[in-house]
């Protein structure tokens, strides 16, 4: 008997590894080798270094440029990346009064509708005239002229500034040091740069000045990029009658600062290490400018093939076996409709609420249907905002009149191949009386404009902001006839415009009837959502109210009354209040998102009021309020 355990599988060559590595060296269009990973790819690392700020005339070391290093981005392979762009080296500063050095600029990469970025490194102090600049690593404090100059100069700049969280790769860098206060015989020494492993060096006394931060070695996780980066400038040396010398560069392509003995310039900061320049200490002379940026892309866990029991092993050693946490590509329907606007108040007939944007890629009536989302990944959290229903306006004759609109519900499919968040847009609030609050508001279906005398007030628009297909329509006018007429026009709907407000029966008048809603069986089973709310009636007795659109069920108000609210959950606009008692406006209905994908992946969702389902073979996952989804 084997005493080994024998072999799994076929012995093979199997393409795998820790991939493909890239690195970035100038900006503008990723390069051929990049402009789509290759297939197979799943997980992508990247490491992003900006330009190194430069140091200042008789002052401080530049800082070094942000460092981030972002590891498991999920990608599809064969999925086109966005450009690359490197940040600039921050210039050096020149002899003189005048205050001519820069930080330097950005490093950033797009992933799917995620930008990553690394700051520039912070400019170097000078000497009673100019704080050390922020960055991705701080610029050095200047030294200080004595005895009695003030302000002192002295503290250098803060690192991670603006902050990175770590998901983003953060914390990228250090403070710069300190500078030396002033001796009365002497300038004060400055201080180097930040780097992105230590803070910059204090300016040690009065005549010689700090060294740069060291910066880190690349070595660790970007095999082929041994070269260590992001390191602080050092400080310039004291202008003194008295030997001094320059601070030394941080290890990572930071440069020398100067000194009254030499070198006379401050030396720049390293190509492509996001290294600072080094302070000027002396004049006449220039301040090092900052090294430029760079960016470098790892493509992780290519494995095909079938792999022996040994190979499986001693890759697991190495830590190059896929972990079962690899993103895999799936496809997903989904349906989002946002929260509906409320009806307005009646000193006549108001307006109804307009029902929320509905937005759906299938189980619904063409030509609504957008297209099913590819691209989103296992093994990812995607988070989902419901929108909530607008308040009914409520007493008549001031801006309160009017119904407030819905919010939106979104669908965050940010990834590589999707772009953009997926939004349907609140639906618009009606229209009250009497003026100037007659006009029904804008939104994802536009609410119902309130009776205006000839005029028949001023509609909302639907489907804004506008999509394709369209996710939602226009508010109906109020009645447009003398005085008795009074109703007021409906909410629009998803699948039609809200009525008008009718001039009979008379005396009164009826208030039209809400845009329709539209079906959808996402779910399993047929339900109609985004309706939009009725129109309120005119004052006699006997005139009709308008009846809400399928989707919302959501009714003008009896004389004096409160509209019908919109149905939760539907994206159904409010009722509108009628003429004749003050009648109020309902509120309208919240929205949902509902997403289903095949038999194969598992949904999970926050938190636990938000369900999931199945419908036939496929697994669904429904939202009524905001949360997360989580696909495996």
């Amino acid at each position: 008997m084997a005493t080994n355990g024998g072999i799994i599988g076929k012995t093979n060559n199997a393409s795998f590894g820790k991939g493909v590595q890239t690195t970035i060296t100038a900006s503008g269009p990723t390069s051929p080798a990049l402009a789509a990973t290759q297939p197979g790819t799943r997980l992508i690392n990247v490491l992003l270094g900006a330009g190194g700020g430069g140091g200042q005339s008789q002052g401080g070391g530049g800082g070094a440029g942000g460092f981030a290093n972002i590891p498991s981005i999920p990608v599809c392979g064969g999925a086109a990346l966005g450009a690359a762009v490197l940040g600039a080296g921050g210039a050096g500063a020149t002899a003189g009064n005048s205050y001519t050095a820069t930080s330097g600029t950005p490093s950033t990469i797009i992933i799917g509708c995620t930008t990553y970025t690394s700051t520039g490194g912070g400019f170097g102090g000078r000497m009673a005239l100019q704080l050390a600049a922020d960055g991705g690593s701080g610029g050095g404090g200047a030294g200080q002229y004595g005895p009695t100059n003030s302000p002192p100069y002295l503290p250098g700049g803060c690192g991670n500034t603006p902050a990175v969280p770590a998901a983003l790769g953060g914390p990228q860098g250090n403070n710069g040091g300190i500078g030396y206060p002033a001796q009365p015989l002497y300038v004060g020494a400055s201080a180097g740069g930040g780097g992105h492993s230590a803070v910059g060096v204090d300016a040690p006394d009065a005549r010689n000045a700090g060294a740069g931060g060291a910066g880190t070695c690349f070595a660790a996780c970007y095999p082929g990029a041994p070269v260590t980066h992001v390191g602080g400038g050092g400080g310039g040396g004291a202008n003194a009658t008295a030997p001094s010398s320059g601070g030394t560069g941080g290890a990572g392509g930071g440069g020398a600062g100067s000194s009254r003995e030499g070198p006379v310039c401050g030396v720049s900061g390293t190509v492509n290490t996001g290294g600072g320049g080094g302070g000027l200490g002396n004049d006449p002379g220039v301040a090092g400018s900052g090294g430029s940026g760079i960016v470098v892309v790892k493509e992780l866990n290519r494995a095909s093939g079938v792999w022996s029991m040994q190979s499986a092993f001693q890759n697991q050693k190495a830590g190059t076996w896929p972990d079962g946490a690899q993103a895999v590509s799936v496809d997903i329907d989904y349906m989002v409709v946002a929260g509906a606007g409320g009806g307005g108040a009646a000193g006549c007939g108001a307006g109804g609420g307009g029902a929320g944007g509905y937005r759906a890629s299938g189980y619904g009536p063409a030509p609504l249907q957008g297209n099913a989302l590819s691209g989103l990944f296992t093994k990812t959290s995607y988070d989902i905002t419901v929108g909530g229903g607008g308040a009914g306006g409520t007493s008549p004759g001031g801006a309160a009149t009017v119904g407030v609109s819905g919010t939106d519900s979104v669908f965050n499919v940010c990834g590589v191949e999707n772009t953009s968040k997926f939004t349907s847009d609140g639906g618009g609030g009606g229209g009250g009386s009497p003026n100037p609050y007659v006009v029904g508001i804008d939104g994802g279906s536009g609410g119902g404009a309130s009776y205006n005398g000839p005029n028949g007030g001023v509609i909302g628009d639907g489907n804004t902001p506008p999509t394709s297909p369209p996710q939602g329509n226009n508010g109906g006018m109020g009645a447009s006839v003398p005085s008795t007429h009074i109703a007021g026009g409906a909410g629009g709907g998803a699948g039609g415009v809200g009525g008008t407000g009718c001039s009979s029966p008379a005396p009164g008048g009826r208030g039209g009837v809400g845009g329709v809603g539209v079906p959808n069986d996402i779910t399993g089973s047929g339900v109609s959502y985004a309706g939009g709310g009725g129109g309120g009636r005119g004052p006699a007795n006997g005139s009709p109210c308008g009846t809400g659109g399928s989707g919302g069920d959501s009714s003008g108000s009896a004389p004096g009354n409160v509209g019908t609210a919109g149905t939760p959950n539907r994206g159904g606009g409010g009722g509108a209040g009628s003429a004749g008692g003050c009648g109020v406006g309902a509120a309208g209905g919240p929205g949902i998102v509902i997403v289903r994908g095949p038999s194969a992946v598992t949904f999970a969702v926050t938190p636990g009021t938000n369900s999931t389902g199945t419908a036939g073979s496929c697994k669904t996952a429904t939202f009524t309020v905001g949360g997360t989804l989580t696909i495996s």
